[in-house]
């Protein structure tokens, strides 16, 4: 099985991609898409609750995952958990096996979803980034030593005297990587890295960039309005509406994005994050050149 921490001290440039889950995701279709993903990718994120969509759990999603022989990147969000549950969730990732870890504050589910649930927030970010280190660490619970364990960023154009407090307090509390939300936008992330260069952080934590292969400008517009983490600019747009194949030009745009992030000094890699078509994720790193045909 190969495994993200020994890509990331291996490779130049890593490529991840998200599992697609949906309400109606089975055992069968995950391993579907695990088998057009796999050999093209380091490691394969499993998400949760995707686009605010209530889907199997991550541990679930990852235990298949592992069946297939690859390196999970499971995702735990703070906000619909409490800490005993949250505990409960790493103790059974590290018992069958994952090894990397992506822990976010999440987001709270669409009004629509009905009756609305309750958010949580027992446990912040930083504390379960700590309280999964500690797991890692405890020779008493069962797996593999310690996680990978990476945390949700926003990329923005930095100011000079910017420090990254809460960066600096994920990598501080035991995270490894960070990896910025869907930007778009090549000159904010250059910028953003350099930054990250600049404080040294680069030297104590790998950065992954979100990328994604966006089928048609409608589904661009909605992850621009209904996702406020995400940033996709109205050129990109534009290109897409204009295109008569609009399939081929996002897998165009994601390729050309990836051999512009590969350039990037201080970058470690990208995830493609998932948007409903494995095969698309794959004809954008075969066309980045990233990857061998």
């Amino acid at each position: 099985m190969k495994a993200l921490r020994e890509a990331i001290r291996r490779s130049d440039f890593i490529i991840t991609a998200e599992l697609s889950l949906t309400p109606d995701s089975t055992v069968a279709s995950i391993v579907e898409q695990t088998a057009i993903l796999r050999p093209h990718v380091d490691a394969i994120q499993v998400t949760e609750n995707q686009y605010g969509k209530l889907h199997l759990s991550p541990l679930a999603a990852a235990s298949i995952l592992i069946k297939e022989g690859v390196d999970p990147v499971m995702q735990l969000s703070t906000c619909n958990r409490n800490r005993a549950a949250l505990i409960g969730d790493l103790l059974g990732a590290r018992a069958i096996g994952v090894t990397s870890l992506l822990l976010v504050r999440g987001k709270k589910l669409p009004d629509s979803y009905q009756p609305q649930p309750q958010q949580v927030l027992d446990v912040g970010v930083e504390e379960l980034i700590a309280t999964a280190k500690v797991i890692g660490n405890d020779e008493r619970t069962a797996g593999e030593p310690e996680f990978l364990i990476g945390a949700a960023v926003t990329a923005h154009t930095p100011t000079a005297e910017w420090a990254a407090p809460k960066i600096v307090a994920k990598v501080d509390a035991g995270a490894k990587f960070i990896q910025t939300q869907l930007r778009l936008d090549l000159d904010v992330l250059r910028r953003f890295v350099a930054h990250l260069v600049s404080l040294k952080l680069t030297w104590r934590c790998s950065v992954i960039a979100d990328i994604a292969v966006l089928p048609s400008a409608q589904a661009a517009k909605w992850l621009r309005h209904n996702l406020s983490h995400i940033m996709i600019s109205a050129k990109t747009i534009r290109r897409l509406e204009q295109a008569s194949d609009p399939e081929r030009e996002g897998i165009a745009i994601c390729s050309m994005f990836l051999q512009e992030m590969a350039t990037i000094p201080g970058l470690s890699g990208a995830n493609l994050i998932a948007t409903g078509n494995p095969e698309a994720v794959v004809a954008a790193i075969k066309a980045s050149g990233l990857r061998g045909g």
